[in-house]
């Protein structure tokens, strides 16, 4: 059955971003504005170009972001403001200890995840996790594919799907499997 891993990755996915936003919200930050202070760590200044690239969303987004953050005292800004002036954002003392609070609530959500793992195991687990990530990060298509119209994905699945899934030693591996 192809696509199971990718399901159970994204259910993992869903459940850990959930467990996320109740340890930001409980220290008073936000999911994304979590994200954008783990981009700050290891004393790191960064530009709000370069956190919403981190980050993955628009400039005018992280803006808003920094700009909340800063209000809060978790962040500070210094340095010309004006058009064309990329001001470097960093953490305050407050900032980091916030980040070291959550990071220390989702440590604990990892340790109960892989509660029944022997040492073995999870070492396993996190080889294969990095190698998925490796290999994700060799793939040709960095962004997905546009969705094919209605038209489109009524027709059958294209000869290079059946060609991928008869000749991959993953795709066979999984239809043995089931």
């Amino acid at each position: 059955m192809p696509g199971r891993f990718i399901d159970q990755i994204e259910l993992i996915h869903g459940l850990i971003r959930g467990h996320r936003e109740l340890a930001a919200r409980t220290l008073g930050i936000s999911s994304a504005q979590y994200a954008a202070l783990l981009q700050l760590t290891g004393g790191a200044a960064r530009s709000c170009g370069e956190i919403a690239g981190r980050c993955g969303v628009r400039h005018q987004t992280m803006q808003a972001t920094l700009d909340a953050l800063e209000k809060h005292g978790l962040i500070e800004r210094k340095g010309p403001v004006g058009p064309g002036f990329a001001r470097r954002a960093w953490l305050s003392r407050r900032g980091s200890e916030v980040i070291e609070r959550c990071q220390a609530v989702l440590l604990q959500l990892e340790h109960f995840m892989l509660a029944r793992f022997t040492a073995e195991t999870a070492d396993t687990f996190d080889a294969c996790l990095e190698e998925c990530a490796a290999q994700l990060r060799k793939w040709p298509h960095p962004r997905p594919p546009r969705l094919p119209s209605r038209k489109l994905a009524r027709r059958a699945p294209s000869g290079a799907l059946a060609e991928h899934e008869a000749t991959c030693p993953i795709c066979l591996l999984l239809r043995s499997a089931s």
